[in-house]
């Protein structure tokens, strides 16, 4: 993780990951492709499905989880590679 342009790039990434896990839990967000996320539950819906097919459940703090994980592997495999 040596950037020139961004020196406290670890730092930074690490306090964006403090202050998503400390944020309330979202009862649904949208991801990046909400096409895959929608995928067969347009039908559920419509026809009042519950729980809402559109409710987190684990999937926000999963998604933080392993995303914090698998940079601090990243972080620690370029540390050992030095």
């Amino acid at each position: 993780m040596n950037n020139p342009r961004h020196k406290s790039v670890i730092e930074d990434t690490q306090r964006t990951y403090a202050r998503l896990r400390a944020e309330r839990v979202p009862d649904i967000y949208l991801v990046g492709h909400p096409q895959a996320m929608f995928a067969g539950k347009v039908e559920q819906i419509r026809a009042g499905a519950m729980p809402h097919p559109l409710l987190n459940g684990d999937a926000w703090t999963r998604q933080i989880v392993e995303g914090e994980a698998g940079f601090q592997k990243r972080v620690a495999g370029e540390r050992a590679a030095r």
